[in-house]
């Protein structure tokens, strides 16, 4: 599974847990034991932390280079990088 972009819950062990990360390595094993888990699949760890550096890392630490004791630019900026 560590070079899949996306897996099926189906797909996932909990020797996945470095690629699907804890609660996808969890809801893979619970599907595999027969949970009843709604269908769904995880984004891998590996395309999820490209898209972070790929697209947003850059704008995400500009809205990072705030002064901390200004909560109503600290609140504004944390609400923009959520809405990224």
């Amino acid at each position: 599974m560590a070079d899949k972009v996306i897996a099926w819950f189906e797909e996932i062990r909990k020797e996945d847990v470095a690629t699907a990360g804890g609660k996808g390595a969890n809801l893979g094993e619970m599907t595999q034991v027969g949970i009843p888990v709604p269908p769904g699949f995880m984004v891998s760890a590996p395309t999820y932390k490209k898209f972070i550096e790929k697209d947003l890392a850059a704008k995400i630490k500009k809205l990072l280079d705030i002064n901390v004791d200004n909560s109503k630019i600290l609140e504004k900026n944390a609400l923009e990088a959520q809405q990224l």
